[in-house]
């Protein structure tokens, strides 16, 4: 459920309301069609790719998701190398460019969490 909340916040965020439309038929929570651009697109379907992957770890899915100038900037803490490496790639499949990971590892030693950053 809370993965399901998740992903209904960062699908609301990405989505670009345009002004208000008098029609009878207009839906607040549903853009325009002219407003939704390929790059909103492509990032739609990068986030239910990763929510949907059964190859990345449950822990690893609750990432942050913003196109910034162009530029698709992943930030957040996932499980292992593995799934930072596949949540770049489904970006890429998607048709996201100018793909900027900066996904952290977080690991667990004895008594302290540490985090890895790998800049791209």
């Amino acid at each position: 459920m809370k993965n399901k909340i998740h992903l209904l916040s960062i699908m609301a965020s990405l989505l670009v309301v345009g002004a208000p439309c008098l029609a009878t038929d207009f839906d607040p929570l549903s853009p325009p069609a002219s407003s939704i651009t390929g790059a909103d697109e492509s990032i739609g379907q990068f986030v239910l790719a990763v929510q949907q992957s059964k190859d990345i770890s449950v822990d690893s899915k609750n990432i942050n998701i913003v196109n910034k100038n162009g530029a698709v900037i992943i930030t957040g803490s996932v499980a292992s190398d593995r799934d930072r490496e596949e949540i770049g790639n489904i970006a890429a499949k998607c048709g996201c460019v100018n793909v900027r990971n900066k996904l952290t590892v977080k690991t667990t030693s004895k008594n302290t969490d540490v985090s890895t950053t790998n800049k791209n």
